[in-house]
């Protein structure tokens, strides 16, 4: 299984077996999510959905969302997870820009309509083959690894961007898209300075955009004020330590940003519905190492 420590490229793809009955906490995560169904069925409550992701279904989860997984005890489940984080596309390239604005066009749509994405006729097998890819990649880690996974996931939202369902979507947006695109600056930051003190006039700073207007264009694309977005980005980073490492839930607390202990258990029991010990103690049953 990959190093879920070590994201090493903004992108990581794998194929991810459970066992019948397994079931999971609810997490939240700081990049955006696939889900490909592969063999029985994973289901995924999205916040207050449940999407059921049988074999040659895709599920999109966007950064910030919280949900839980569940295999049903009729029989195992495997299915391909393909991790994005912001970083896996640039600010400059015309291809990734375009890239970027069809992934923000396809997080507004499932935040308006939770469910599974159609791929169209054949196309499921097609989003196979491209995770397939992905997987062996990612697992290899080799010479030219880096570029090829970033082409294959712009094949990917290529794709999906070229379903009509989600053209209307990107056709409402791009009217708007320089200013969305601006928010990816603030985006990339929280990416990297989610430990230091943030606030919203810092973050329309690095935007480039007045901080009503910053507030505004960020709640259209993330579905979440700010303040929201910033704390489960945090509570997010902490699960994952939590799950993942056996620093203490002190350090942890500081080294996801939260300036007091009471102030960090609060949100993490306000957001996770249980305090950080007690999702610690819940680790050994993961095994979808995901972040």
């Amino acid at each position: 299984m990959v190093d879920s420590r070590h994201w090493w490229s903004g992108v990581q793809c794998e194929r991810i077996h459970l066992r019948a009955g397994t079931r999971g906490v609810d997490r939240i995560h700081s990049g955006h999510f696939f889900y490909f169904g592969l063999r029985g069925r994973l289901i995924l409550r999205v916040e207050n959905s449940n999407l059921s992701v049988a074999p040659g279904k895709l599920a999109f989860i966007p950064a910030g969302q919280r949900y839980s997984m569940q295999v049903p005890a009729a029989e195992p489940c495997a299915y391909h997870i393909l991790r994005l984080k912001h970083r896996a596309f640039g600010l400059a390239a015309e291809a990734d820009s375009e890239a970027w604005e069809i992934l923000m066009a396809l997080t507004r749509y499932v935040r308006k309509r939770p469910g599974l994405l159609s791929t169209g006729g054949g196309s499921p097998a097609s989003v196979r083959r491209l995770l397939e890819r992905m997987a062996k990649e990612t697992a290899e880690q080799g010479p030219g690894s880096r570029p090829q996974l970033k082409a294959l996931v712009l094949e990917l939202l290529v794709l999906l961007g070229r379903q009509r369902w989600l053209l209307r979507e990107w056709k409402d947006f791009s009217h708007n898209a320089p200013a969305f695109l601006k928010v990816k600056r603030a985006l990339l930051y929280v990416d990297d300075h989610y430990a230091e003190p943030l606030a919203v006039p810092d973050l329309a700073r690095v935007a480039g955009l007045s901080r009503s207007h910053f507030h505004a264009v960020f709640k259209q694309y993330a579905g979440m004020t700010v303040n929201a977005y910033l704390n489960r980005f945090r509570i997010g980073r902490a699960c994952h330590l939590l799950r993942q490492t056996d620093d203490t839930v002190l350090s942890i607390c500081y080294a996801c940003g939260f300036g007091s202990p009471s102030r960090f258990w609060v949100a993490f029991r306000r957001e996770m519905g249980r305090s950080p010990a007690v999702f610690r103690k819940g680790r050994s049953g993961q095994s979808d190492k995901t972040r």
